[in-house]
């Protein structure tokens, strides 16, 4: 955990490490992997902001520029440690992951005013518990999500997606083909099957009824409707 003390004493107008951003094209092979090398605060903010936003867009994703880089400068509070940002679902999910004291707080987080924030970080931040309520605010609009957890041993994963919840549920059912759990298009073509058979017995059932009076009607004719 960081302390009051490492907070103060540490040199928050450079960014000591390297940070990696990783882009999945599925979850059936690696990642590729572009590193983000040390440079001062504002330029490595940049950098990385810049980086996550051009190969998620490239992947197809549309979330925005000023979305991840509210994301990127949380890391501050981390003091940058072990950062991992990865790119799933076709660009449109970002998982931040650090390594640093966490967030203890994850629903007031996301709550204007709430930060954690102290007088050296605001030369480059603005400090104000602004950044994850405007991420929030746009994705609840937009159906997305955004989601705060604790990393494996210490440090936070944010993880903000423009895949819609509802989407979400669909995928899960599509690999589960059981009762309620058809996937929509597979009970439609079901629906459409069954009734297109009920459809084909009526007007067979009509037919023979039609055949049948035929053949009172005019009895000579050799007509069966049994």
């Amino acid at each position: 955990m960081v302390t009051v003390a490492e907070h103060t004493d540490f040199d928050y107008s450079f960014v000591n490490a390297t940070a990696r951003v990783a882009l999945y094209d599925d979850l059936k092979s690696a990642p590729r992997v572009t590193k983000i090398d040390p440079a001062p605060t504002n330029e490595f903010i940049e950098k990385l902001t810049t980086t996550v936003y051009e190969q998620s867009k490239l992947a197809g994703g549309k979330i925005p520029y000023t979305l991840i880089r509210e994301v990127s400068e949380n890391f501050i509070h981390a003091q940058f440690r072990e950062i991992v940002v990865s790119i799933l679902d076709d660009g449109n999910t970002v998982r931040f992951a650090d390594q640093g004291p966490g967030i203890q707080e994850k629903e007031k987080a996301q709550e204007p005013g709430f930060s954690s924030a102290i007088e050296p970080m605001k030369d480059y931040i603005r400090g104000v518990g602004s950044g994850f309520p405007i991420v929030k605010d746009y994705l609840d609009d937009r159906d997305g999500s955004i989601v705060i957890e604790d990393n494996l041993t210490s440090g936070a994963v944010v993880t903000v997606s423009l895949v819609r919840k509802n989407a979400k549920q669909t995928n899960v059912a599509a690999h589960h083909p059981d009762g309620n759990s058809f996937p929509q298009l597979a009970r439609h073509r079901l629906y459409f099957s069954f009734f297109q058979y009920v459809e084909n017995e009526v007007n067979h059932e009509q037919r023979r009824t039609e055949l049948c009076v035929e053949k009172r009607l005019r009895p000579d004719r050799r007509i069966r409707c049994d």
